[in-house]
């Protein structure tokens, strides 16, 4: 993958936009996606970021760059939150998936009351979320 950054000289914290350039196509022309990324966000510019983004872009056409970024960004906070919660919950935990297509955080858990904190937790980050009240938690199904 190439890598072309077309970034003009800015004062301020303004948008920057950042030209990925994905492998060949058939033709051989590259297939381009514009991806907006804040100045700050510009000059820490991670390449797993950008394959991540190319990655989500490709596997799902409906999604747009910016909410590719987005999906991509809040990973870490969906798996700390999710590490959190499965040790805190663990007897009431069974299960969580991230829709990329959707953006949607699934969440299982045999509470109503947990379930209901739980998805308020990824909704507070700005994750959209589904809960779903199970019958049997993680810990008893892999007893």
């Amino acid at each position: 993958m190439h890598l072309r950054a077309t970034m003009p000289i800015l004062l301020g914290a303004l948008a920057l936009p950042i030209l990925l350039l994905s492998p060949s196509t058939q033709q051989g022309a590259p297939a381009e996606t514009l991806i907006h990324l804040s100045a700050a966000d510009a000059q820490a510019l991670d390449p797993d970021f950008v394959r991540q983004v190319q990655e989500v872009l490709s596997a799902y056409p409906g999604v747009t760059p910016r909410e590719a970024e987005e999906r991509v960004a809040t990973q870490i906070d969906r798996q700390r939150v999710l590490g959190e919660i499965a040790e805190i919950h663990h007897a009431t935990f069974a299960g969580s998936w991230y829709d990329l297509g959707t953006g949607t955080q699934h969440i299982l858990m045999t509470d109503a009351d947990e379930l209901e904190s739980t998805t308020e937790r990824f909704e507070e980050l700005g994750i959209q979320t589904k809960g779903q009240l199970v019958d049997q938690s993680l810990e008893e199904l892999l007893d």
